[in-house]
C-alpha cells in the first residue's frame, strides 16, 4: 500500500480583478499546510482563500473568531468553524505581499485545526492553558508562532520556486533577500 496525497481541499475565489495569482495562493497553500500538518488532518482541513477588496471589517468576522486589530505587516485573517477555514486576502497587494500573508494564516489554520488555539464565544483565547483576552493582543503567544514560522515558510516557499522542486503557475520568481 503506497502513500496517498491527502484530500486537502483548497478553494480560491475573488471577484473582479485579476485573478492571475490565484493558482499560485492554492499552490502556496498546499505547501504551506503540506509543511504545517499531519496527512491525517490535512484529509479533514476545507480552506478557502478570498482575495478581496480593502481591509477586512469587523462586521464580516463571526463572533466566535477572535483576531486582534491587523498590523500593517498582516494583510489577511481567518474566519473558521471546525475544520473548514476561509483566509482574506486584499485583493489589490501584490503576489508577494499576498504569500506573505498566506504563510503566516496558515500556521493560524493548523493552530485552530490542531485544538492548540481555541476562542469561545465570550471572545476568551485559549492558547497552552493559559486564557487571554483581546486586551492583552500584543502579547498572544501564538502571533509570535504566527510570524515566525510563516516567515520561515515563506522563505522555504521562495527557495523551493527557485531551486524549480515548485512550480506555482505564475512568472512570479522570488529574490533571496
Amino acid at each position: 500500500m503506497g502513500c496517498r496525497k491527502p484530500r486537502l481541499r483548497i478553494t480560491t475565489f475573488q471577484r473582479g480583478g485579476d485573478r492571475s495569482a490565484l493558482p499560485a495562493l492554492e499552490g502556496a497553500a498546499r505547501f504551506y499546510l503540506g509543511r504545517l500538518a499531519s496527512t491525517r488532518l490535512l484529509n479533514t482541513l476545507d480552506v478557502r482563500v478570498e482575495c478581496r477588496v480593502g481591509a477586512p471589517s469587523d462586521e464580516s468576522v463571526e463572533p466566535f473568531t477572535l483576531e486582534p486589530p491587523l498590523p500593517v505587516r498582516t494583510r489577511g485573517y481567518v474566519v473558521s468553524r471546525p475544520k473548514s477555514f476561509t483566509v482574506r486576502l486584499r485583493r489589490d497587494d501584490s503576489l508577494e505581499r499576498k504569500l506573505v500573508a498566506l504563510s503566516h494564516d496558515c500556521v493560524g489554520v493548523t493552530q485552530r485545526a490542531q485544538g492548540r488555539l481555541r476562542v469561545s464565544r465570550d471572545g476568551t483565547v485559549r492558547w497552552g492553558g493559559d486564557d487571554f483576552t483581546r486586551a492583552d493582543w500584543r502579547c498572544w503567544p501564538w502571533l509570535t508562532e504566527r510570524f515566525l514560522l510563516g516567515d520561515r515558510l515563506y522563505l522555504n516557499l521562495k527557495l523551493a520556486v527557485l531551486s524549480g522542486d515548485l512550480d506555482l503557475g505564475t512568472d512570479w520568481r522570488p529574490t533571496l533577500d
